[in-house]
């Protein structure tokens, strides 16, 4: 990664005097949520065929095969084999007694699930384990997680790619990486998207989350944390949210991201970070040194609205940080912003941070034509570099 930061400098230095200005001051194009998922797939009340499989004598792979319109496939036990479903309205459930609390249920499946085109896929109340990939969703599939377990697999828990949509709720995405180094917890990529909610991403090889490639991610109350420690694997440099070639993430409050090996977010080429500027609940970024809570370089940009950020920064090469309080327009009591931790600025890149309540505690450094903007901030730090507007002790 390290080496990825300094790709573009040797090339945009010259010209950048003349754009960092207009960069930093026109407003960054706001991120658009992904499309809205798909629901999950048949249920036992909703009309459709129901199927039960018992591992130790059927295959999923047959009931999915047999399966003709808006299906649900009840598993119990342990199912050794990849299951492919290329079709619609299709769910494969561990909760047939509809009485199980998740995540889990009554179902393993040792072996990826390939999801190829299929809309309004369900998978919910399974574990899936042991497999390359644990979950794929690919070639326009549109399918929702739910309940579920998806850990200890070769590769990635879930990858979402080629257009693809996806719905991940109150699911554990952890361990994921076993024999590949560069293995995620969540990947998304080449233009999907993905809504994760109340679920937690964990102790993954490499990062918790990946999004590249024009993908976008919307996040509500999830915990994406100890990514790079995975349990019995090296510990590797990850980060916990991790964003290049264009992708996108929105944090809609009652996240945590926290102790990281590497970076809490760490955003390049190109990304954008966003927080919704009319939700009420605090996104928390945690990450002690010497890992860093951001790391904004080679064109990204993060726009912070309600926000606790301890640990230091990192914004360098045309990139830019806004950290304020979320829209007035919201009603009642608005929580503000506070970020603890040093900020360093570099080679013509912006840090603005402002609005009553907001505090600062650090120091900022702004060098090689990097400049900040404070207006109306509680600050506790020194700072260095051009600093316009005002920055008063408490």
């Amino acid at each position: 990664m390290n080496a990825a930061k300094m790709t573009l400098v040797s090339t945009v230095l010259a010209a950048a005097m003349g754009l960092a200005l207009g960069l930093f001051l026109i407003p960054a194009p706001a991120v658009s949520a992904p499309p809205p998922g798909p629901p999950p797939g048949p249920s036992p009340g909703g009309g459709g065929d129901v199927v039960s499989v018992d591992c130790a004598t059927d295959t999923i792979q047959a009931a999915v095969d047999d399966a003709v319109g808006s299906t649900i496939i009840f598993i119990q036990g342990v199912c050794d084999e990849v299951v492919t479903i290329n079709k619609d309205d299709v769910t494969l459930s561990g909760n047939e007694s509809g009485s199980e609390p998740g995540p889990g249920g009554t179902g393993t499946i040792q072996g990826t699930i390939n999801i190829i085109g299929g809309s309004r896929v369900g998978i919910e109340f399974l574990t899936v384990t042991g497999s390359g990939n644990g979950i794929v969703g690919t070639h326009t599939a549109a399918f929702t997680i739910m309940n579920s377990i998806i850990e200890d697999n070769d590769r990635s828990g879930i990858v979402v790619e080629h257009s693809s949509s996806a719905e991940i709720k109150n699911s554990i995405i952890r361990r994921n990486g076993v024999d590949f180094v560069f293995s995620v917890g969540v990947r998304v990529s080449e233009s999907s998207s993905a809504h994760l909610t109340d679920s937690e991403v964990l102790n993954n090889r490499n990062s918790g989350l990946e999004i590249a490639r024009n993908a976008a991610v919307l996040m509500d109350g999830n915990t994406v944390q100890d990514n790079g420690k995975r349990p019995g694997s090296p510990q590797e440099d990850a980060c916990g949210i991790e964003l290049n070639r264009g992708g996108a993430v929105r944090l809609n409050g009652g996240n945590t991201i926290s102790n990281n090996t590497l970076v809490g977010i760490c955003a390049g080429d190109g990304t954008i970070v966003r927080q919704s500027p009319l939700d009420t609940t605090v996104d928390t970024i945690d990450q002690s040194a010497p890992s860093l809570a951001l790391d904004l370089f080679n064109g990204a940009s993060a726009d912070f609205r309600q926000v606790d950020i301890t640990g230091n920064s990192s914004v360098i090469v045309l990139s830019t940080l806004r950290v304020r309080n979320p829209s007035s327009l919201l009603p009642g009591p608005r929580p503000s912003s506070s970020m603890t931790g040093n900020v360093s600025a570099d080679f013509q890149s912006g840090v603005r941070i402002r609005g009553t309540g907001v505090t600062f505690t650090g120091t900022l450094s702004c060098n090689n034509g990097s400049f900040a903007f404070f207006s109306a901030v509680q600050c506790g730090q020194t700072c260095t570099g051009a600093i316009p507007g005002s920055c008063s002790p408490p």
